[in-house]
């Protein structure tokens, strides 16, 4: 058992809120995943995934024009003024690189980890970022009953064609894609907890597939009341 330590859900959301109106100027997406997003009561951490919005700039200081990465600028200015403070990972190391950066909020005491990737693989990665992880773990064996590989971190499944050797993609253009590829139905983040969704240890029988699974499609993810989980610009 984690002895972490836990914050409440409440308390938790509005700090990640604060953050995410902090980088939303400088990203194309951004969530809140996690377990914020699958609504548990208590968290032991703060997770935002998010697409860095890129603009073509000279930066001060340099004399070539190149892209910058907007994101990078909102997360210093927090950095700036002591609303987030740098951390250290499991080997004492900083993490601070291109896609994860560890983070703590300095007022609550509270872990952010902040997660960014693009836009291909928005979707897959959401759904991995928003955990559980036995819920990602049973993504991953259901993929490989199926014949394919799933990339977390990547676009979404792969596998080498039948009969050649090429390598071929389902690319994952929404949440409710990822299910219906698996022949599941789909569940919203906050069922996706060991015995509240449909892939769970006490449901798994009820997996669909194909017919039973395009007619079980729910509508597009809504937000639990009262979650806000962030926002995607156009």
């Amino acid at each position: 058992m984690s002895d972490k330590p836990k914050f409440a859900f409440t308390a938790a959301h509005v700090v990640a809120m604060q953050i995410v109106e902090a980088l939303e100027p400088g990203c194309e997406r951004i969530v809140i995943a996690g377990s914020l997003r699958r609504c548990e009561k208590t968290v032991g951490d703060i997770e935002i995934v998010y697409v860095p919005r890129f603009v073509d700039g000279t930066p001060a200081g340099e004399l070539v024009e190149r892209s910058i990465d907007l994101s990078i600028g909102k997360i210093w200015n927090l950095i700036d003024v002591g609303v987030l403070v740098r951390r250290q990972n499991t080997n004492g190391s900083d993490t601070f690189g291109p896609r994860n950066k560890l983070m703590r909020h300095v007022q609550s005491q509270i872990p952010v980890d902040l997660f960014a990737t693009d836009e291909r693989s928005w979707f897959n990665y959401l759904v991995c970022r928003t955990g559980p992880a036995a819920f990602n773990i049973r993504v991953a064996n259901r993929a490989r009953e199926l014949g394919w590989k799933w990339h977390p971190y990547d676009r979404g499944f792969s596998r080498v064609r039948p009969g050649s050797t090429v390598i071929e993609w389902q690319v994952i253009r929404s949440e409710e894609m990822l299910f219906e590829f698996l022949g599941w139905q789909y569940c919203q983040p906050w069922e996706r907890a060991a015995g509240n969704s449909p892939v769970s240890a006490t449901r798994g029988s009820e997996e669909k597939t194909g017919v039973e699974a395009q007619s079980a499609k729910a509508e597009p993810a809504t937000q639990k009341p009262g979650l806000e989980a962030g926002r995607a610009h156009a």
